[in-house]
C-alpha cells in the first residue's frame, strides 16, 4: 500500500452454510472517504477477529469482492487471493457504496469447514501518493503493557504536541527501558484502535499490520494528531500473569 492514510475500519463478515452471497455493513465512518486499499487477514496471520471469531481457514481464492462505485454505481470485482498476494496491496481509488457492494463466496464446498468463520477484511481511507517524505522528521519511542483484555495507549510527556506521520511496531528484543519486548510471533491476537479528538479513526486494526518492515513503500499517516489516552490495544491471550510489552517506533514532524 501506497499513500497517505486518514483512517481505517476492520470489517468482519461470517459466512453460513447455503449462503455465498454477503452484503458489505453499512457503515457511516465511509461516508464521502476515499477507499485507497483493501487488506485481507489471512488465517495464519489472525487467527481470529477482534470480536474473537474464528477466521476463514480456506485458500482466499475461493472469495470475490464486489465493490460499487457511489458516484457511477459500476461494480468492480476483485479476486481476494489477488488482494491477499500483493505485498503492497491493489491500488484502490474508489468512494464505495458499502449498501450495495458484496463479498462472494465462488467456491462453496465443504461447508462443514467454513461454515461460521469469518472472513475479515480491513478497508483503509485516504490519498493515494507515491513515497510521501517529511522532512525534519523525529523518531520518539513509545512503549505500551500488556496486562488486561484491553489497555489504553500510556503515552509519555515526550509525545504531548507533536504530529504523528507514521506508527511502526517493530521487535528489538529489549526496549529503551530495558524491558523485554514481544516477538513477532506474539502480535497475531492483538487489535489497534487509534482515536482523534472526536472520534476513532483506526478500529480493531491487527497489530500485524503495523510491522512495516517488510513492505517495499511503508504507510504514512495522515492525520491532525492522535489522542494516545483514548487510544487502545486489545489482547485475545486467556493468560494476563506475565505482562507483555509492545515497542512502537512513532515518527512526528
Amino acid at each position: 500500500m501506497t499513500g497517505l492514510v486518514s483512517g481505517a475500519i476492520g470489517v468482519e463478515i461470517t459466512l453460513q452454510r447455503g449462503q455465498t452471497s454477503y452484503r458489505l455493513p453499512a457503515m457511516s465512518a465511509f461516508e464521502g472517504k476515499q477507499i485507497i486499499s483493501v487488506s485481507y487477514c489471512n488465517a495464519n496471520n489472525v487467527p481470529r477477529t477482534s470480536s474473537g471469531k474464528t477466521v476463514f481457514p480456506l485458500s482466499s481464492d475461493r472469495l470475490e469482492l464486489c465493490l460499487s462505485d457511489i458516484h457511477s454505481g459500476m461494480k468492480r470485482k476483485y479476486s481476494v487471493a489477488d488482494i491477499e498476494n500483493r505485498l503492497d496491496q491493489l491500488p484502490f481509488n474508489q468512494t464505495i457504496d458499502f449498501r450495495n457492494s458484496e463479498l462472494v463466496l465462488i467456491n462453496p464446498d465443504n461447508p462443514d469447514i467454513w461454515h461460521d468463520t469469518t472472513v475479515y477484511l480491513i478497508f483503509w481511507y485516504g490519498i493515494n501518493a507515491d513515497n510521501s517524505q517529511f522532512s525534519k522528521s523525529i523518531i520518539l519511542p513509545l512503549e505500551v503493557t500488556i496486562n488486561s483484555p484491553k489497555i489504553f495507549f500510556q503515552p509519555p510527556l515526550s509525545l504531548q504536541n507533536t504530529h504523528p506521520v507514521q506508527l511502526m511496531l517493530t521487535f528489538p528484543g529489549f526496549t529503551p527501558s530495558g524491558r523485554k519486548a514481544i516477538d513477532r510471533s506474539s502480535v497475531s491476537d492483538k487489535f489497534i484502535t487509534l482515536a482523534g479528538k472526536d472520534k476513532m479513526l483506526f478500529s480493531q486494526i491487527p497489530a500485524y499490520y503495523f510491522c512495516q518492515s517488510h513492505l517495499k513503500t511503508p504507510w504514512f499517516l495522515d492525520l491532525p494528531s492522535i489522542d494516545f489516552e483514548k487510544s487502545s490495544i486489545i489482547s485475545l491471550k486467556d493468560d494476563f500473569s506475565e505482562a507483555e510489552v509492545l515497542f512502537f517506533n512513532l515518527m512526528c514532524v
